[in-house]
């Protein structure tokens, strides 16, 4: 009987010492992972070497309130519209008498050769210039006093529809792997690349653009300056705001509803010949991701959506034999996920172009990408071919189909394009006259 209870006891100290092991896990997990590990985004090259040893420092010197306090605090600035900290701007603050970079480098652990800390943190910022340090969900429930969040850390193979989990670290070092596909309950910082800097050539494209299309509201940059500049001096990046307020939306209402997709329309609905009359501007007024369509072109460790839309009509000055592209807005960047998830996000009005018939004819061509940035990724190519309208001399009005080709990054997200027939009323409803670009998207245009 003795030998029995002692046994007894024994299982009874086993249970209870695993679900105290449970509850103990339960303080790091930020949700109980509900995806089947089956792609994980392993640490695979030098630079997923880097940024791994770089968050496994960042989430122990976490431990201190004073550096959880900062985090919050600096990302809760959205400097770029987003809960971001550019580390290589953010560096030299000062967090608890030494700076963030200090702090970070007394937990680096010497790995492969490195002695020198300073200078692996310096070539760290020339290699990955646009380092990233993020808390993309559930910063406003964040208490810094308590709470210790997890830093993961976003690899070259992190790819938001195929990535099931991620690593990141607690501030003791030890690794997890936490689901990508399902929005934590508590805050995670995120450690990646910024999506929403410009390159000097991304910002000298959009001077360009700026030439070429008129518009009600002269898009001045409010940052002709460099925001940043790398430690080497070999390439600076631009914080890029429109003054109609692209990037500086919010969300409103809620709809349900879907459509075909196309941009056919039902045809006019007021008492002359086209729903859009004469002259005139059309504009983006508004944009909608449904909750599956923002976790397929953004995943949660990215934070909000940054997504570029591109405007093509026939080009008038090669006879109509060619398109070409009269507008590109590459900031459409709401300030939460929440702001743009199964609601509409107010997109500022921005003019897409002055519609002349004359010149563009009759239909233009509306094509949207989600965009992720990555160093050193490359070019692909989207071959799209779609119809348009124009009147020609003597024949009148015909219709053409007409190669467009669309070179985007390899990481980014191609969501697709449709056209819009100036006689067209919108086809689809979600929750107010729309265009559906496919069961995830819909836009709203005004003229």
């Amino acid at each position: 009987m003795r030998i029995f209870n002692r046994i007894n006891w024994l299982i009874v100290l086993i249970v209870l010492g695993t679900f105290a092991c449970t509850q103990q896990e339960k303080t790091v997990t930020p949700t109980t992972p509900v995806t089947p590990i089956t792609n994980k985004a392993e640490v695979r090259t030098g630079l997923d070497q880097n940024r791994a040893d770089f968050a496994k420092a960042l989430a122990q010197s976490m431990s201190n309130s004073g550096v959880r306090e900062f985090i919050k605090d600096e990302a809760s600035k959205k400097f770029d519209g987003d809960f971001d900290i550019l580390y290589g701007k953010s560096k030299d603050a000062q967090v608890g008498g030494q700076t963030l970079e200090q702090t970070i480098a007394k937990h680096l652990v010497p790995t492969n050769g490195r002695v020198n800390k300073q200078a692996f943190l310096t070539d760290l910022l020339n290699n990955d210039p646009l380092l990233n340090i993020a808390v993309p969900v559930n910063i406003e429930n964040w208490n810094t006093a308590s709470y210790k969040p997890l830093v993961a850390v976003l690899t070259e193979a992190y790819d938001d529809q195929k990535t099931s989990h991620i690593l990141a670290y607690d501030t003791d070092g030890n690794e997890h792997w936490i689901d990508a596909q399902t929005q934590p309950t508590q805050p995670v910082v995120v450690l990646g690349g910024n999506e929403r800097l410009k390159t000097d050539a991304e910002f000298q494209e959009r001077l360009k653009m700026r030439q070429l299309v008129p518009t009600l509201c002269d898009e001045m940059m409010k940052r002709q300056a460099p925001y940043y500049t790398t430690p080497n001096k070999k390439e600076s990046y631009f914080l890029i705001e429109p003054c109609d307020g692209g990037g500086l939306g919010s969300g409103s209402g809620s709809g349900s509803g879907s459509g075909s997709g196309s941009g056919s329309g039902s045809g006019p609905t007021t008492d002359s010949d086209c729903y859009r009359d004469g002259k005139s501007y059309e504009r983006l007024k508004a944009m909608y991701f449904t909750k599956s369509g923002l976790n397929k072109y953004e995943g949660w460790p990215a934070g909000a959506p940054e997504v570029d839309v591109r405007v093509y009509t026939p080009d008038e000055s090669r006879n109509y034999d060619e398109a070409k592209r009269v507008r590109f807005i590459d900031n459409l960047e709401p300030r939460k996920r929440k702001d743009i998830k199964d609601k509409w996000w107010e997109a500022g009005n921005l003019s897409l172009l002055y519609w002349d018939e004359d010149v563009h004819g009759s239909v233009i061509y509306i094509h949207f990408v989600e965009d992720d940035y990555q160093p050193g990724v490359s070019v692909k190519s989207i071959s799209v071919k779609p119809k348009f309208k124009v009147k020609l001399p003597v024949v009148g009005e015909v219709e053409l189909a007409l190669d467009i080709k669309i070179e985007i990054n390899t990481k980014d997200e191609d969501m697709g394009g449709m056209t819009i027939d100036k006689c067209a009323s919108p086809p689809d409803t979600r929750g107010r006259s729309c265009y559906n670009l496919n069961q995830y998207f819909s836009f709203e245009l005004s003229h």
